[in-house]
């Protein structure tokens, strides 16, 4: 019976890897699907309809009129995306803030750069002459032409005081105009060799927007409303301004008709030239911070605003909200509670709720009066509160961010930028302003004193059991106080960082400080003294840490999210898949599962679970072994032991009898050793798995062997 047995079970083995049953390599790290959304700036449409926005991560397209967005192949293009030009060939030009301008020639799968002849690369504005030469406006720079289609440029700046210049235009008989940040507009004449100045009436001489009609009118959108200067006049006349309302005005549009439209941070809005009058378009807009207008050949618009894109197809009447695919919300802030719900914060479109580990997320921002959240924290009994910017202070949500109550008696007026809570009070840093306690779930806050406090500038809080409050500042270090001191004490001994983004404290009462540049520090001592302790920490600027229940220690930064199981001793990398992502926050559920919030590009999960992560022994081994795991049969977790006799890739993967991937447990270069790993009995998405019997392999150089476990209920 055994020999049967045996026969069976490594034909089973064998027909397994016929088919191929361990996957390809995983990544640590998967993108959620959101929270969808987030600020759209630049915003351009060719003559094939593709629609192209700019937003801080870079590009995302849209070839279906908005109703799906996909970020193409980027070329390095991650940087904040300010301006759109295409030609008459379709090609798309893309300006940057700080690494040029670049050119598409094929719908935006691939971009080049650009810059040949351009110093200050941070591109503002790109339009094109009558005679196909090209010229841009650089903030620093001044402006620029090229005469081969953006090959080569050269600047001409003669006679133009201000080289901010963030817009530009021409008109039909070859006049550029140049709109600066101060100083307001100059006019380059087609005859002329220097730049004269063509300020006169402007109310305001910052310039954010140009156009030009087919009578040659040309159009301002300036700090202070809208303008019109009709051919052959110097002065300027008022179209639009503060008298309706609208703020500062971001850009200027004229469609095909050649109608007026005008985004502001109040709205948009569109010009009625028979009755010189204008009409509020905002039936539908989410958010009214608008940027820029554009239509498509149906004369469909679209509008790019802090919430994301919107689209009208009755010219601006109404407007739906176009975001399936686009996410480059920057996530604050994220905690989870413990039926699975998390909550993540954004800076833009307020709170996102996921109940299935975000597979979806909806809004959850009924009572909010603002959008842009900065922190998020959760007490033992369930409430969440929220600190917000501006002068809203903090919110309180007791049904999972269901319904939000604004909580902000003695608050002053300022954005709030950290939250703590210990078992009875709660504790939240203002800008510039100091700490404030509340001992009663935020109803009423008191300050705590500003003497001693020598830096205002908070970026975290921690509070230990005995109420010792910890401040972290920026550029200031850390700051402590006691319940019963009248002062702060600067407690800095040991901390080479003073650039300090985050604090978080453990059960034992370890304080660690996340810092910019200068990686972690710890103190075990109330802050008395601080250690570094950076040992395979891949990056020193640091966004964020968290404590897992477990104890374990998680880091986040760019593109990487570091763990330690040995209280910051030492850390183990899991980047993959974080690859130009920044990570500003973290959240641990129970089960052990890491969910990262982006500055740019939403929530990420990590499907290489931490309980995976492998203790390592010095014992340099003579070959390669796979062991049997223990226990076996297991309930819930069980322990896979294997040496390494040389460094390399080794990848641990376990699957079910059907030969079907559950879960990979290693995928990463390791050293030659002894290690182990930890399989909870869970799938890749942290989903408890079914009784019975499961084969885990292990493949390392040429080296491959496969065993059998067992799982009981």
């Amino acid at each position: 019976m055994n020999n049967l047995f045996r026969i069976i079970f490594w034909t089973l083995i064998f027909v397994f890897h016929s088919i191929g049953f361990v996957k390809s390599q995983t990544n640590d790290w998967e993108p959620t699907n959101g929270p969808l959304g987030g600020t759209a700036r630049a915003l351009v449409i060719n003559s094939v309809d593709d629609i192209f926005i700019g937003s801080r991560s870079g590009i995302y397209r849209s070839t279906d009129n908005g109703d799906t967005w996909e970020k193409p192949r980027s070329n390095g293009l991650f940087n904040f995306i300010t301006t759109f030009f295409v030609n008459d060939s379709n090609d798309v030009f893309v300006g940057t803030t700080n690494v040029g301008i670049y050119r598409s020639a094929n719908g935006g799968d691939s971009w080049e750069a650009i810059n040949t002849g351009i110093i200050r690369r941070n591109i503002q504005s790109i339009d094109i002459e009558a005679t196909g030469n090209m010229v841009l406006g650089s903030a620093g720079g001044g402006v620029y032409r090229s005469e081969d289609n953006g090959q080569n440029w050269t600047e001409f700046n003669s006679g133009l005081p201000d080289l901010r210049v963030y817009a530009t235009v021409v008109n039909h008989n070859g006049d550029l105009y140049a709109g600066t940040i101060n100083k307001g507009i100059f006019r380059y004449v087609a005859t002329d060799t220097t730049w004269g100045p063509l300020s006169a009436g402007l109310a305001s001489l910052n310039c954010t927007s140009l156009e030009v009609n087919a009578a040659g009118d040309v159009f301002a959108g300036t700090g202070r409303g809208v303008f019109k200067l009709a051919p052959g006049d110097t002065t300027w006349v008022v179209l639009l301004n503060n008298t309706w309302g609208i703020g500062f005005v971001t850009s200027i549009y004229l469609n095909s008709n050649e109608e007026l439209f005008a985004t502001t941070l109040a709205g948009v809005f569109k010009y009625n030239e028979t009755s010189s009058t204008w009409s509020t378009l905002n039936n539908g807009l989410t958010n009214l911070r608008t940027w820029r207008i554009a239509a498509n050949q149906a004369g469909d618009l679209f509008v790019t605003t802090d919430a994301g894109v919107f689209r009208s197809q009755d010219n601006g009447a109404n407007w739906t909200y176009q975001v399936e695919g686009f996410k480059v919300s920057r996530v604050n802030a994220m905690v989870n509670f413990p039926g699975g719900t998390i909550l993540a914060s954004t800076e833009s479109n307020g709170i996102f709720r996921t109940v299935d580990d975000g597979a979806t997320w909806e809004s959850a921002n009924t009572g909010l009066t603002t959008l842009s959240v900065t922190s998020l924290i959760l007490d033992a009994n369930g409430t969440v509160y929220a600190g917000v910017a501006g002068s809203n202070g903090v919110f309180r949500s007791a049904d999972q961010g269901n319904s939000w109550t604004r909580v902000r008696s003695g608050l002053v007026s300022g954005s709030v930028t950290a939250l703590a809570v210990s078992q009875s009070q709660i504790y939240t840093g203002l800008s510039g302003k100091g700490v404030y306690r509340s001992e009663d779930n935020g109803d009423n806050w008191q300050a705590i004193t500003t003497n001693g406090l020598s830096n205002k500038n908070i970026r975290g809080l921690g509070v230990n059991s005995n109420e010792v409050v910890f401040a972290g500042t920026w550029n200031g270090g850390v700051f402590r106080i006691a319940p019963n001191d009248t002062v702060w004490t600067e407690v800095n001994n040991g901390l080479s960082k003073l650039l300090v983004n985050t604090v978080v404290i453990n059960a034992g009462g370890d304080i660690f400080a996340g810092t910019s540049g200068g990686g972690v520090f710890r103190s075990t001592d109330n802050g008395d003294n601080w250690v570094q302790i950076n040992q395979g920490l891949p990056a020193t600027s640091i966004r964020t840490l968290a404590v897992a229940a477990a104890g374990d220690l998680f880091a986040g930064m760019f593109g990487d999210v570091a763990i330690s199981k040995d209280n910051g001793d030492t850390w183990i990398e899991t980047g993959d898949g974080l690859e130009n992502i920044n990570v500003g926050s973290l959240t641990i559920k129970p089960n052990g599962q890491i969910f990262a919030g982006s500055l740019g590009n939403g929530v990420f999960r990590n499907v290489v679970q931490p309980t995976s992560v492998e203790q390592t022994s010095g014992n340099i081994p003579e070959f390669f072994v796979l062991e049997q795991n223990y226990p076996n049969p297991f309930n819930p977790s069980t322990t896979i032991r294997f040496a390494l006799e040389r460094s390399g890739e080794v990848s641990i993967q376990v699957s079910n009898l059907k030969g079907q991937h559950v879960r990979t447990l290693l995928n990463n270069q390791r050293t030659a050793g002894s290690h182990s790993v930890v399989w909870d009995g869970r799938n890749d998405f942290g989903k408890q798995v079914a009784s019975g019997t499961y084969f885990y392999q292990l493949k390392a150089a040429e080296f491959q062997s496969t065993r059998r476990m067992v799982l009981l209920k």
